[in-house]
């Protein structure tokens, strides 16, 4: 082929690809559409917590993460640009831009844009000071009063200080400035004293002292921009159904603002640190590497070095008490003994049982199985566990119904019973388990990894304690750095050469074993020579020691039952009763007049009862302050007698020795039948009797009947059943509707708690309720019916209703639960709930005596935006003067003014009087009870606008009650 054709032709081919190559090209940009690539344009706020840029543009931040992980369930990609927040919105509703966030929802916006259906964070109001200024401290309302505030003129968060001041009974002077820099430059000057700003920017040189006003943020679109508001919901949707917590850890990321390595005190928790005296620690000497007992240096361990920080950060001063085991040691402190115990599992429920508060966790360590190396099947096991062990017993019991638990007092015994095979496996966590396995003698023990299971660590303070120290100690854990904490476990924790000790030598070298044991024999023998000599000497002395009482000197319980079953074996025609006698309120005395006072006490008491026996009577102390005894009679009115006898006494010998000792006593009492001889059944009958007489001050009797027994017996028929019929859904949300008595229209509700029994069909809450408050289980039934009207809000929300409050009611156990507030937030948080929609019911003789405490948790309760109502108002406790300090939104006039007979002359006066307290105190106010339209109008007279009661409609189930209120399902 010519030279010329072969130009000639590839000319035209190079024109032919270019021309195809431009065709190509200009119809892949004519038919470019941002979507179908996947490439979202996200306006880039300045916001650094969330958007965090480098020069590239964005690399991290609350909202870049939210974005990243909804791009795994839309494989979107992003262009971010960074705009204002004004001009964002006009380049959204221009299509220049797809999304925007983050957005606070109001009408106004709504109407001109498309919100996202779930939220996807939360923005929190800060009130912050100086990072260099180390005298404020957080939430110190009284130091706030004093504070010059400064804020952005015409800022959103500036409405949000004024509500939290008057909620927290503090004036803000606030000073107005023009823009950030100037803001920001008067607080490093000193001109202002703290500055008010919002959690969605980073605060490297300011400190938060206050977080408030909780707002819900969202992503927004164009309106009817379904090509993106489909696919984000349903993401969302995913997101948050996979992992319910994904904001939470999200928001604890990015929005960690209360670390800091340097305690803050309010000027309270500094008068109580200086005027503390020396605090009484209890620990266990054999929980190493964690705490332990050294012959040298005392307490040691893990604990023992983060209590020395706490008191370097705190200045607080601490005396360690040393206890055997941590059984022991929770005896300790739980009998008052010990103001602190050093180390226990953040458990509330368990907590509360032992007379216990508990700080944050400090630590978290993951619990490991250590089982018998010769056992390989685990699908049939004999656990050993420690009896306060009560989180683990409660997870190998779900993971493996059939499996059989074995008890013992300390873990060492738990390991030692794996060892030689009593027992298939233990639990506990790694650090304790890899020193327990460092001891040659449990060589029969292999360590394996567990999921899902760990020990959260706190410190343990007796409930008598003021709470202030609870506070104390909080901040002192979270100043704690990781850093630090990680090296006190590693100076505690890492490997060291075993000890070459006699034992080490004879498990690893048997053959010294035998030599060991001659030497033994030997010393036995001459030992054994010399203890039979003086062996009937000490005979005596034992069981004077196995049957006297070491307080009183008197009879031990162990005496008493030999002693009282022999009197019945032989009463032929005599008629005898048990008597179980406790000293009322003696926990009183013992705080009061000290523990040596108390024990004086008892020893009286003891000595005037073996006074007024007769010969074929005894008595003695069974335990604490309370006292049995065996009693002979002829007539019922007797008892009666020989308790009044016996009760002046006892006034005139404690008289004589102290004139301020003044004590009652309250009995049970058990009429013995002939023939009946069982000791420990008779005294459990009286004590039986005992307890139906509940909180009294006054001497009182209770005798024992088949009416006794069969409330006892019910009792524990449903105490027995309560734990599974709540896991089995048992119990059913009600709500009572909450009528605008004007209008005839549903404005709220209150939830209500049913059992639906499987077998015994609708069980009513006065059977259980309070059983449940007096055995803490309401803790856990409270929490299940937060939880089922924290779903049914969302629900309403999900589908577009209008969401209507609805009140639960708060135990004043929750008091006591120093957790209480942050797992309410927790699962307010978990289902996207705005605080405002879940009214927390306190009844008012809750601050008859937690008033102090009632306040706190009220303030720290309305910061997060909860409503507040007081039930039951006007119950017998109220004090009006009350009203001028509670920061509550609502009060509920007890049903007790609205009798179905009909309301007297004084009660419609106590109630008008009520109603315009409230009303000027700008409080809403709630009748319930209401039951005829003669009320209903009298209410309306006296300026009360909302009620419930059987006039409007009883409690009704969830379904009924969308059905009255025209909800869509």
């Amino acid at each position: 082929m010519k030279r010329s054709t072969i130009r000639s032709t590839s000319a035209i081919l190079i024109i032919v690809l270019v021309c195809c190559t431009f065709f190509f090209f200009t119809e892949a940009v004519l038919a470019y559409d941002p979507l179908s690539s996947n490439k979202i344009r996200v306006a880039q706020i300045e916001l650094s917590n969330f958007y965090d840029n480098d020069q590239d543009g964005p690399c991290a931040g609350y909202g870049f993460e939210y974005l990243q992980e909804i791009s795994n369930y839309t494989g979107w990609e992003y262009e971010f640009i960074p705009l204002t927040y004004e001009k964002s919105l006009q380049m959204l509703e221009e299509g220049s831009i797809d999304l925007v966030a983050p957005v606070s929802a109001n009408s106004n916006l709504r109407e001109k844009y498309d919100f996202s259906a779930h939220e996807v964070g939360l923005s929190y109001s800060l009130l912050c000071v100086a990072v260099e200024d180390r005298e404020s401290a957080v939430n110190d309302f009284e130091a706030f009063n004093r504070m010059k505030i400064g804020q952005l003129k015409n800022a959103p968060v500036n409405a949000s200080l004024n509500n939290f001041a008057k909620s927290n009974h503090f004036q803000a002077h606030t000073v107005n400035f023009n823009n950030q820099a100037s803001l920001l430059k008067a607080l490093h000057d000193g001109e202002i004293d703290a500055i008010l700003t919002t959690s969605l920017n980073k605060r490297p040189t300011e400190r938060a002292v206050a977080i408030f006003s909780p707002s819900p943020y969202y992503f927004i679109s164009a309106k009817g921009n379904d090509e993106i508001l489909a696919p984000l919901d349903a993401a969302l949707n995913d997101i948050k159904g996979n992992n319910p917590y994904f904001d939470y850890e999200l928001q604890k990321k990015y929005f960690d603002i209360n670390k800091n390595t340097i305690p803050i005190f309010t000027e309270k928790e500094r008068d109580y640190i200086q005027n503390s005296d020396v605090l009484k620690a209890v620990y266990s000497s054999c929980r190493a590497p964690f705490e332990y007992y050294d012959e040298k240096d005392g307490f040691q361990g893990i604990d023992a070095d983060i209590f020395r920080l706490i008191s370097e950060k705190t200045g607080l001063h601490f005396s360690y008490i040393k206890a055997a085991s941590y059984k022991d040691a929770l005896q300790t402190v739980s009998d008052y003994n010990a103001d602190i115990m050093t180390s226990v599992n953040k458990n509330t429920y368990w907590a509360g049982q032992h007379h216990l508060m508990t700080t944050d966790a400090y630590m978290t360590a993951p619990i490991v199985l250590v089982k018998n190396i010769k056992k390989n099947n685990l699908s049939s096991v004999t656990a050993a566990l420690t009896e306060n062990n009560c989180n683990t017993a409660e997870y190998i019991k779900k993971i493996n119904p059939d499996v059989k638990i074995i008890y013992f007092d300390t873990l060492l015994e738990c390991f030692e019973a794996v060892n030689i095979g009593k027992a298939d496996i233990t639990y506990t966590n790694n650090y304790v388990a890899e020193e327990f396995l460092k001891n040659p003698k449990l060589n029969k023990l292999e360590m394996i990894n567990t999921e899902n299971l760990s020990d959260a660590l706190s410190i343990g303070i007796s409930d008598s304690g003021d709470p202030i120290l609870l506070s104390i100690l909080n901040k002192a854990l979270l100043s704690i750095s990781d850093a630090q904490l990680n090296r006190i476990i590693f100076e505690h924790t890492a490997n060291e050469n075993p000890e070459i000790s006699f034992e080490y030598l004879f498990y690893k070298n048997p053959r010294y074993l035998l030599l060991f044991l001659l030497i033994l024999l030997l010393a036995t023998t001459i030992t054994f020579v010399l203890v039979i000599k003086f062996k009937n000497i000490h005979t005596k002395e034992i069981k004077k020691v196995a049957y006297t009482d070491s307080v009183t000197g008197a009879w031990n319980y162990n005496r008493f039952k030999l002693e009282a079953r022999s009197v019945l074996e032989n009463a032929k025609n005599k008629k005898y009763a048990i008597v179980y006698l406790d000293i009322n309120k003696f926990s009183y005395i013992n705080d009061t007049f000290g523990y040596s006072s108390g024990d004086l006490i008892l020893s009286e008491v003891a000595r005037t009862l073996q006074l007024l026996l007769r010969d074929t009577e005894c008595c003695a102390r069974l335990s604490a302050d309370n006292f049995v005894c065996l009693l002979e009679y002829l007539r019922d009115s007797e008892m009666i007698e020989r308790g009044y006898d016996f009760q002046c006494l006892c006034d005139e010998k404690l008289k004589k020795i102290n004139s301020r000792y003044k004590i009652y006593f309250t009995a049970g009492v058990y009429i013995i039948s002939h023939g009946e001889t069982d000791i420990p059944s008779l005294v459990g009958k009286a004590e039986i009797a005992y307890k139906t007489i509940g909180n009294v001050r006054k001497e009182t009797v209770a005798i024992y009947n088949d009416k006794i027994q069969k409330e006892f017996i019910r009792k524990k028929e449903l105490e027995s059943s309560m734990v599974s019929a709540l896991k089995n859904k048992e119990f059913q949300v009600y709500l009572q509707p909450k009528m605008n008595i004007d209008t005839n229209t549903i404005v709220g509700a209150e939830a209500l708690v049913r059992w639906k029994h499987p077998v015994e069909g609708l069980i009513l809450p006065q059977q259980f309720i309070s059983l449940f408050e007096s055995n803490g289980f309401i803790l856990d039934l409270d929490f299940y019916v937060y939880e089922n009207v924290c779903f049914l809000l969302r629900k309403w929300l999900n589908a577009r209703n209008m969401v209507m409050p609805i009140s639960v009611n708060v135990s004043k156990a929750h008091l006591s639960n120093q957790q209480f507030i942050s797992h309410l937030k927790a699962l307010t948080d978990k289902y996207h709930i705005p605080p405002c929609f879940l009214e927390l019911e306190l009844t008012e003789s809750i601050f008859l005596h937690d008033s102090q405490q009632a306040f706190a948790m009220i303030r720290q309760l309305k910061d997060l935006g909860f409503s507040i109502s007081i039930d039951d108002f006007g119950s017998g406790y109220s004090s009006l003067n009350l009203l001028k300090d509670l920061a509550v939104d609502i009060l509920k006039l007890d049903k007790e003014f609205f009798r179905k007979e009909g309301m007297t002359e004084k009660d419609k006066i106590v109630v008008d009087g009520i109603i315009k307290i409230a009303n000027d105190l700008n409080l809403k106010i709630i009748s319930e009870g209401v039951e005829t339209r003669e009320q209903v109008d009298f209410l309306i007279n006296a300026g009360c606008h909302i009620a419930q009661g059987y006039f409007f409609s009883k409690p009704i189930q969830v379904q009924d009650f969308e059905d009255l209120a025209g909800f869509l399902r």
